[in-house]
């Protein structure tokens, strides 16, 4: 009986044990299994670039180059419509300035003498040379294209006028002749376009 008892007492001491084993292998087993990572540990181990850096990665193309503007056909189309217009006003105002200038010479004679280095006397013209005239229409005002009225007729029109007045002088040192030339600038006002109806002014410069 005695002996039963002790293979008893062995049983459970074995059970025992088992079940410490048991116990310990299940704790050896749960600390090696890695730990679940968590939102912020993915964060920290992803290297997410900044804005600036996202930025620095974006190639804007570049604007291509203007091209450079023909305007042959809109002075074509220019000249077509206004070009009588402008040719009767550079006409008119051309024939006004060099009317004024010779109505007017004295004054001109008088800006020679008085802004001319060592002068004398002139001793011929001023005279006007035709091949450096010039006529910028800076005012168009009424314009009638065929059946087309372009403007109000009560619009201004007007025009500079470019002159060059060539002459011949005496300087006071050794009376040698000398050559010279004066740039006149006219500008004409029309007023409501009337060509009667004007005022020119003039200014004189020295070439």
């Amino acid at each position: 009986m005695k002996e039963v008892k002790k293979i008893k007492a062995n049983n459970g001491s074995i059970v025992a044990t088992i079940i410490i084993c048991a116990v310990l292998l299940a704790g050896a087993g749960y600390l090696m299994v890695p730990a679940v990572p968590t939102a912020s540990d993915i964060a920290l181990a992803v290297d997410v670039p900044t804005a600036a850096e996202v930025a620095a990665l974006i190639t804007v193309p570049a604007a291509p180059a203007a091209a450079e503007v023909n305007t042959v056909k809109t002075d074509q189309i220019w000249e077509l419509i206004f070009g009588s217009c402008e040719d009767e006003i550079s006409n008119k105002a051309e024939t006004h300035v060099i009317n004024k200038v010779s109505n007017n010479l004295d004054d001109l004679t008088d800006f020679i003498e008085d802004n001319v280095v060592d002068f004398d006397k002139i001793t011929n013209g001023p005279t006007l040379d035709n091949d450096e005239t010039e006529v910028e229409v800076t005012e168009i005002g009424y314009c009638v294209v065929g059946t087309v009225e372009i403007g109000d007729d009560e619009d201004d029109k007007s025009a500079i006028v470019t002159l060059i007045y060539d002459f011949k002088y005496e300087d006071d040192s050794d009376s040698t002749k000398q050559k010279g030339s004066v740039t006149v600038t006219g500008v004409v006002d029309y007023d409501e376009g009337i060509w009667a109806d004007r005022d020119v002014e003039l200014s004189y410069a020295l070439n």
